[in-house]
């Protein structure tokens, strides 16, 4: 589709965020439960960007102080600081040790702190080195560090980290399924779909039915043994 879904900073994200349903958890944190999917505003942010390189609009755009814009790119660093996981790990390391257990992430709870210190850390050595290099003649291949980063999550991390730890501290915070709910029978649904937008009562002399020959199968073949 037109215009191609990048990810730039700030614009990205937040477009993203605006058209996103956000679920706030009770201890902190956000959950994305949906994004709409269209491109029609995303046309028209790309389409108010690139007016923004017309001459007449740029010489307007000299006219702004850079303190101004100081400002703003300081507020949206700032904003964006809130449900920010690498800060929130960040504050723990100034929080008092008997307190993290209150400040902590629900999805952090059950990891010992030395395990999410160690993994801080070491986003905090890769931010570093990706601003440092920003500062040098080869800034412009700083999306390689960036680009590096997913063999360094995928393939060196999990040596250091268990894996439900890792899962929680860079993964959706949800325990994977187990194989055994997977393969488990699902008997209720299928007695619930017997006659979907029937009478409701008897939908449910039926399941009542299917739930009482269910338990009374394995009786049935211990007698027959």
């Amino acid at each position: 589709g037109i215009p191609p879904t990048n990810g730039l900073i700030p614009q990205a994200p937040l477009h993203v965020r605006s058209l996103a349903t956000i679920t706030h958890k009770p201890g902190g944190g956000e959950e994305y439960d949906n994004v709409v999917e269209q491109r029609m505003s995303n046309l028209g942010q790309s389409v108010l960007m690139g007016l923004t390189l017309i001459p007449p609009v740029l010489r307007l755009l000299g006219v702004v102080p850079i303190g101004v814009l100081c400002g703003l790119f300081l507020f949206m660093g700032i904003a964006s600081f809130h449900g920010n996981q690498l800060f929130a790990r960040f504050t723990l390391f100034f929080t008092d040790p008997k307190l993290r257990t209150e400040a902590v992430s629900d999805d952090y709870i059950d990891i010992p702190f030395k395990e999410i210190a160690k993994f801080t850390l070491i986003q905090l050595f890769f931010l570093a080195v990706i601003f440092v290099v920003t500062k040098t003649p080869a800034a412009l291949s700083f999306p390689v560090g960036i680009v590096l980063l997913v063999p360094v999550r995928r393939y060196l991390l999990p040596k250091f980290f268990a894996a439900g730890h890792l899962q929680l501290l860079d993964g959706t915070g949800e325990p994977t399924t187990a194989p055994d709910a997977v393969d488990a029978p699902q008997t209720a649904p299928q007695a619930q779909k017997l006659t979907p937008g029937g009478d409701e009562e008897m939908n449910e002399v039926k399941v009542e039915a299917t739930t009482a020959e269910s338990q009374s199968s394995p009786q049935a073949a211990q007698d027959d043994a």
